[in-house]
């Protein structure tokens, strides 16, 4: 008993037709009827019997259906895992303030580079994401320019406007454009992407 009399078994008995089974995995039709037999020999029974055009289970063939479901999905989730060991991961980590737009954006460019997959941990702020860093638990990290990484490379690849929402008896609210300046000794709050009040300003 092997995978491929198990999916043929399974596609004869979900399309009732040799024909039409055979079409469906690119084989003859005698290739189809082997493969039947083969299994059967190796059971020791009948797994189908006609009834008049149709194509019918036995008991035993009835009782056979779901164990070849469990083996064929086992069968595609082991094929799967071992592909997903064959691909590269790589960690990335997010400061709160890093747009998704800009995620997107560098997860292209990186994708370009090569298959890829992707693991993204969103950090508290700029340094736990360069602490994270060293310690090796991710392997780059999207930052804002807040901070010296003196034992860490580190390259300026965008530029980014933000939008500050503040009270409008403040005076930065009297403000067109907040500038760099303007924001010393101002508390600026950036809500992580998974909390409720994250999600309302990304939907907003």
């Amino acid at each position: 008993m092997d995978g491929e009399q198990l999916l043929t078994f399974m596609t004869v008995f979900e399309l009732n037709n040799y024909s039409r089974a055979a079409d469906h995995l690119n084989l003859t039709q005698p290739a189809v009827t082997a493969r039947i037999q083969k299994l059967e020999t190796e059971l020791g029974c009948k797994l189908f019997y006609r009834d008049g055009k149709k194509i019918l289970l036995t008991e035993e063939g009835t009782s056979l259906l779901p164990y070849a479901r469990k083996i064929l999905s086992y069968m595609n989730e082991a094929k799967q895992t071992i592909e997903l060991l064959k691909t590269p991961t790589l960690a990335i980590g997010l400061s709160p303030a890093i747009s998704v737009s800009i995620v997107l954006e560098v997860l292209s460019l990186l994708r370009d580079k090569g298959e890829l997959w992707f693991d993204i941990v969103e950090a508290e702020d700029s340094v736990e994401v360069s602490k994270m860093i060293e310690e090796g638990l991710i392997d780059i990290g999207l930052v804002r320019d807040v901070i010296p990484f003196t034992n860490l490379e580190s390259k300026y690849i965008y530029h980014e406007k933000l939008v500050f929402i503040v009270g409008k008896d403040l005076p930065l609210a009297t403000k067109v454009e907040i500038k760099k300046d303007d924001l010393i000794n101002q508390t600026m709050i950036c809500y992580r992407r998974e909390t409720a009040y994250g999600e309302i300003s990304m939907k907003n």
